[in-house]
């Protein structure tokens, strides 16, 4: 049953769930019932590092529920009050907010007296929508819920939010003019009472603990309705009293009311009381008598929730969680050489080293991304390795909410926001090696799915020898990029690996002489000596707009990430025409499609034509292992395909097959690695005319391999003769051609 903090009240009175859905309250339906639901919470304060990981099965024998463990461990000082309502709101799906910056016209849509009685603040008034925070979230009760059936009859209906005791008080400090008020009023707010006789409930005055009371001078002096007492206070502004007032309150889910009393009127009272019994902790009391307050104080030496040794551990394991977030060699010091190795981290609830040793892992195998899934019973963690993914491990079904908010506060998200995507970045440490991590996080029907992509910086510096272009196809791509104007587009589907060529490309060319810009999206390695732009489409940074930009910056050569438009594809060509040389990418199948997808998004072929140098088309294919590679036998059929197209083209040569029989230096795959396989258009007179005449995507191939030009079929054909990849590699990759 979700909801739990209102669900109890409202099904003792089921004439106010009719009142509720009149008046149109918002409230938070998130959360889940019973152990259930404690566990999510308790998982969700372990992420943000707000409880050590040794107190937790502790609180789990302690409470029954989240709403429990949120007062027990409040009142138990072993969490702050805002890391708890923050952890709280993400629970239960809740806006959190610090109420800064609010308009006092906004501060007003709710009396004074109200708010700060009931510790509720506006913060948001638009279209009949008003947005309220209450503070301790599991304490409302019947009258709060009256008192938010009273503001939506004015407001047209009210969302409410969480957010903690002083940021209420604060925010209400701007429309009191009294500095910080008291938890519930001050001398100026409060009415006054005189407790003489006749105005002292005989079941209330024994409500607290005489020390108590003598204490923080405070009597409760009537009980008006279940629920509900009067208080009276001699010093409503002094900050200790109005947190014990605020104890007494929470710990007993009750609403207090403040009077101001004289002292003469309290010690009479007192007197009355000690009259009555010298010490109340031995008189008889009603069933309804409160719990001793005088055990709120020292309730987390008594129930053990939190000692100062224990905090000092606390502090230590934050401390180290916080160096884990940047350095998984420190953070995660066992060695993760398999998954066995994940799943006994796993074991230990520790949430932080179970992200660090996923992370490691994938690192270690040299995964480009990391797929954490919510499916309908457990969490499944997937790598893409070599392009291909693979299970590695299944987590259970309680860690997911505890693991998306550790990847979110790591890479500074919205914690609470959990219906619409997000995107994000954190850098690490691993092996050695500096790793950008982008983050990208979807809701799905389970439950948040993350994908982590992993950039390793020190790869940023890539060579052209080891993409995998030969022969004539590398001879064709160096001159084209060598020359000092025009344009060089790489193209082939996501995931071909267009920008690693183009940064082979950047580090090619890059000399102190030459001013190289790029404009990416995003900027996925860092290359010295390069300016290196982020597109920010969200605020209509785009590469249409940075472009026209750079070339304000005196540049000789320009990257342009990718041409997603006909604006972009104009200011490309017109770039080149006017002496830059600029690298680009177009997402087609291969080199021959460019041109018309080109002319198909406005560009005038005319420019086309005198603006291209080449044209490549890639993909990548899975390497075989060096250290299990062995001959094999092909089918009768592909060899004689194979000898086919090789025939076509004029080349002859003696056909040996390989693949990777498994081994542990390629964890038995067979593979160990990518590599590319190509062709290059170059573009000359006769092309120009082609482009010209808007010829098709197959004249334009045709005219390619009579000039020479190898198909990537064929080059992969030549990989596999070598013994560089597999036959069935190559013929997946093109199948499409």
């Amino acid at each position: 049953m979700p909801m739990n903090w209102v669900a109890t009240i409202l099904l003792q009175n089921k004439m106010e769930q009719t009142i509720l859905s009149n008046q149109n309250i918002l409230l938070p339906r998130g959360g889940a019932p019973g152990a259930r639901g404690r566990d999510q919470f308790l998982s969700v304060l372990i992420s943000m590092r707000a409880i050590a990981i040794d107190r937790v099965d502790e609180a789990k024998k302690q409470y029954q529920d989240a709403e429990a463990a949120f007062d027990g461990l409040l009142s138990g000082g072993v969490v702050d009050e805002e890391k708890l309502t923050k952890a709280y709101a993400y629970y239960m799906k809740a806006r959190f907010t610090d109420l800064q910056n609010i308009d006092n016209d906004v501060l007003e849509a709710i009396p004074y007296r109200l708010a700060a009685n009931y510790l509720i603040a506006p913060y948001g008034l638009s279209r009949r929508l008003l947005r309220v925070a209450v503070a301790r979230p599991t304490r409302i009760v019947r009258h709060e819920l009256s008192v938010l059936g009273e503001i939506a009859q004015r407001a047209g209906k009210v969302e409410v939010g969480f957010t903690t005791t002083d940021a209420v008080q604060k925010a209400l400090s701007h429309i009191s003019g009294a500095g910080t008020p008291a938890l519930k009023g001050n001398k100026a707010d409060l009415p006054t009472a005189t407790l003489s006789d006749n105005e002292i409930a005989p079941e209330a005055i024994n409500k607290l603990p005489l020390d108590v009371m003598k204490k923080y001078q405070i009597i409760i002096f009537d009980e008006p309705a279940p629920g509900r007492v009067k208080m009276g206070v001699v010093g409503p502004d002094d900050k200790s009293v109005q947190e014990m007032i605020n104890s007494i309150a929470h710990e007993n889910k009750i609403a207090i009311d403040q009077y101001q009393i004289t002292p003469d009127d309290f010690q009479k009272a007192i007197d009355r009381v000690s009259g009555t019994s010298s010490n109340p902790a031995e008189a008889p009391q009603d069933d309804q008598a409160l719990p001793s307050v005088s055990s709120l104080e020292s309730n987390s030496q008594q129930d053990g929730i939190t000692l100062p040794d224990e905090t000092a551990r606390a502090t230590q394991l934050s401390a180290a969680n916080e160096t884990g977030d940047t350095n998984l060699d420190k953070s995660v010091p066992e060695k993760i050489t398999a998954p066995a190795d994940i799943q006994k981290v796993v074991g230990t609830n520790n949430v932080p080293q179970i992200l660090g040793a996923i992370m490691k892992y994938a690192a270690q195998l040299r995964a480009s991304d990391i797929h954490i899934e919510a499916q309908k019973d457990k969490v499944v963690v997937r790598y893409r390795v070599d392009g291909l993914l693979q299970d590695i491990i299944s987590i259970p079904e309680q860690l997911q909410q505890a693991i998306v908010a550790r990847v979110k506060i790591i890479a500074k998200l919205k914690i609470d926001e959990t219906r619409i995507p997000q995107d994000g970045r954190f850098d690490l440490m691993v092996n050695g090696h500096d790793v950008d991590v982008r983050v990208s996080i979807m809701p799905t029907v389970f439950g948040e799915k993350v994908v982590l992509r992993l950039l390793d910086k020190n790869a940023g510096l890539f060579k052209m020898e080891s993409l995998g272009m030969t022969g004539e196809n590398y001879r064709r791509f160096i001159v084209a990029i060598e020359k000092p104007y025009g344009v060089v587009m790489v193209t082939g589907p996501t995931g071909a690996g267009k920008s690693t060529t183009l940064y082979a490309a950047i580090n090619h060319l890059r000399r102190p002489s030459i001013n190289i810009v790029t404009l990416e999206d995003p900027v996925e390695y860092e290359i010295p000596g390069i300016n290196q732009i982020q597109i920010k489409p969200n605020i209509g940074f785009t590469f249409a707009e940075g472009l026209g930009a750079v070339l304000r910056q005196d540049p000789n050569i320009i990257m342009v990430g990718e041409i997603r438009d006909v604006e972009t594809a104009n200011l490309v060509t017109h770039a080149s025409l006017t002496g830059h040389l600029v690298l680009t990418t177009l997402h087609t199948n291969d080199a021959s499609g460019a041109m018309p997808r080109l002319v198909n998004m406005g560009v005038e072929p005319f420019l086309i034509a005198s603006s291209m140098n080449a044209i490549v088309g890639q993909r990548l294919v899975r390497k075989i292992c060096e250290k299990c590679r062995v001959e094999i036998e092909v089918p009768a059929e592909v060899r004689a395909q194979v000898e086919k197209e090789l025939s076509a083209l004029g080349i002859r040569v003696a056909m040996k097959f390989y693949h990777g029989k498994g081994c542990s230096a390629c964890g038995n795959t067979g593979f160990s690695g990518r590599t590319g396989i190509y062709e290059v258009y170059s573009v000359d007179d006769g092309m120009e005319q082609l482009i010209i005449a808007r010829a098709s995507a197959d004249k334009i191939r045709d005219y390619a391999t009579r000039d020479k030009m190898f198909p990537m079929r064929i080059d992969g054909f030549l990989k596999a003769i070598a013994g560089i990849t597999t036959i069935d590699e190559v013929m997946h990759a093109t199948a499409v051609n």
